[in-house]
């Protein structure tokens, strides 16, 4: 507990001695009284007579107190203005030699051995960027061929799933009779992503068919069970317009149309 009071202490009094007020008024203080300050250390005589000439001759309110605090007061409050203009002038030259300098350097001009140096490094830089352009190349294709393999195969398996699909005894696939369109069409809905649908402006584009006829057998197929509604979705045209995916009738033709062309 003392400890802690003595080290509290000698902080305290370690912030109030370091202040600038303080500093400037105990200056201010040995300028006013050195004299009284050479006698009583240099004088031989004893303490009793130290003090009756102290008293005597330097006792003085105006030169012990009120002179030192009013010159330290003074001097703490115009230090750092005096301090001010010197350190302005400091750093108005310094800043002035640094724009000089970067002004001779970009004035000077290059050596042989330094252009060929600074257009190898260039080169260099050239030939790096074109090896990280031509690997991201590559490996957007390698990625486009993986995508379109996938695609392929996922076409593949939903093939497969629709034929290992039971049959429904109230929808038998081989008494269904589809027109050649909307045998396309339905086809068409295959090999779709998860969450993605087919609307009628892309069928008619991707089988070159006429768009009424598609949008036609798109309502047919889905009053039969072939296809189903699944969501509005904007078309390239920024209309909102219906979008279909495969029903489990559907599913379950294709199984068996393909089935036939597999025994054929």
């Amino acid at each position: 507990m003392f400890k802690e009071l003595s080290t509290s202490i000698k902080a305290n009094l370690y912030e109030r001695i370091s202040s600038p007020l303080i500093g400037s008024i105990a200056i201010s203080w040995f300028y006013f009284n050195w004299q009284s300050i050479l006698y009583m250390v240099l004088s031989d005589g004893k303490i009793e007579t130290k003090l009756q000439v102290f008293t005597e001759q330097y006792s003085n309110l105006n030169t012990n107190i009120i002179y030192p605090v009013i010159a330290g007061s003074l001097i703490a409050l115009l230090y750092p203005l005096v301090a001010y203009i010197p350190f302005w002038v400091w750093e108005k030259v310094q800043h002035a030699q640094r724009a000089l300098k970067q002004s001779l350097s970009m004035k000077q001009q290059l050596s042989v051995e330094q252009s060929l140096l600074l257009r190898q490094e260039i080169l260099d830089k050239d030939k790096q960027i074109r090896k990280i352009v031509s690997e991201n190349q590559d490996a957007t294709n390698q990625l486009k061929d993986i995508i379109t393999t996938l695609t392929e195969e996922n076409a593949e398996l939903y093939h497969k799933l629709s034929e290992l699909t039971p049959p429904d005894p109230k929808a038998d696939p081989s008494k269904i009779q589809l027109t050649d369109t909307e045998y396309q069409i339905l086809n068409a809905h295959t090999g779709l992503k998860d969450g993605h649908v087919q609307i009628a402006a892309d069928i008619a584009s991707t089988l070159n068919l006429d768009l009424d006829k598609v949008s036609i057998a798109l309502k047919q197929l889905e009053s039969q069970n072939f296809i189903k509604y699944n969501a509005m979705v904007e078309d390239d045209d920024g209309k909102d317009v219906p979008g279909y995916i495969l029903d489990e009738l559907g599913r379950k033709y294709l199984g068996y149309k393909k089935g036939q062309l597999a025994n054929k």
